[in-house]
């Protein structure tokens, strides 16, 4: 009974901190995805916080020019 009553409260919680997990995890994706770049960046001599302003830059960069094209 006990361990029936602790899934359902589990399951409660989950489900109420449904969209702070979301962002964890979209956070974890993104944090994942730039760490190669700035560590190849930060080897060829790039300070690491220049780097990932210059990745996050581009990624902006792209993703506007391809919404301009798709909207426009």
């Amino acid at each position: 009974m006990f361990r029936a009553f602790a899934i359902v409260l589990g399951a409660a919680l989950l489900y109420l901190i449904r969209d702070v997990l979301a962002i964890i995890l979209f956070s974890v994706i993104i944090a994942s995805a730039i760490t190669p770049p700035a560590n190849y960046l930060q080897k060829k001599g790039l300070p690491r916080t220049l780097a990932v302003f210059g990745i996050y830059f581009l990624a902006f960069l792209v993703l506007g020019t391809v919404l301009y094209f798709i909207i426009a």
